[in-house]
């Protein structure tokens, strides 16, 4: 158990402890977050005019480009996958009732960021060198537009600019025995997400569960879907 030397004041003492309390909740909080598994965050939008009917059959349409394409194999794949799990089946072309068609894109985006900078060895007790960074750990209240001598210096807006790249998923379902139409679009939803260095095949298995989150869906809606990647391989 740490000590506070008595002739600080009391204060300070107070202040002292309250510090190092705060960066030892901000530690364990990044522990945990280290510890956690590795998620995406995606935004899923989807428009659908679904009405299910059997045979609950489906084939997935392989566009001309892709054609013997390993990684496009792989991610249908990855949609098969979620099909089945919905209760699809899988059929022939010529008899599937439902066709699936999909598309990814990876784009890069330039986005820009305002971060807050607490200046280090300010000369408040929260500013010194050794006690914490100020005001954010040990005072959750500090008006951060005044200074005040005993927590250091207020901080400042720091702006940095970050190349992103937006991968999107985008999954589409024709119902070939729609009346009046038939082979019309029934369902479509895309799932996007960013990231700063995941590459597309390390991201589309998150992609793939979160387009067809709670399928159907309420048609129009927006919503984001937080689901777990599998751990990268060593």
């Amino acid at each position: 158990m740490s000590t506070v030397p008595s002739s600080v004041p009391r204060n300070r003492r107070t202040a002292f402890g309250s510090g190092l309390r705060a960066c030892a909740i901000a530690l364990a909080a990044v522990l945990a977050a280290c510890a956690a598994p590795p998620s995406l965050r995606s935004e899923v939008v989807l428009f659908h005019a679904w009405q299910a009917g059997e045979p609950m059959s489906f084939a997935i349409r392989t566009p001309a480009p892709a054609v013997g394409s390993l990684e496009h194999r792989s991610y249908e794949g990855l949609l098969r996958e979620r099909l089945l799990a919905l209760g699809f089946v899988e059929a022939p072309s010529g008899v599937a009732r439902y066709q699936v068609e999909f598309a990814y894109t990876a784009v890069s985006e330039a986005r820009r960021y305002t971060d807050l900078y607490w200046p280090y060895g300010g000369p408040g007790l929260g500013g010194a060198p050794g006690i914490g960074p100020g005001p954010w750990l040990a005072r959750p209240g500090y008006p951060y537009w005044r200074y005040d001598p005993l927590w250091g210096m207020p901080p400042m807006p720091v702006v940095r600019d970050e190349t992103v790249m937006r991968h999107e998923l985008r999954v589409d379902l024709f119902d070939v025995r729609a009346e009046p139409a038939p082979g019309r679009k029934v369902w479509e939803s895309r799932a996007a997400a960013y990231a700063q260095t995941e590459a597309l095949p390390r991201l589309m298995p998150g992609l793939a569960t979160a387009v067809f989150s709670a399928f159907p869906g309420e048609s129009g809606s927006t919503r984001r879907v937080d689901v777990p990647l599998p751990q990268a391989p060593r």
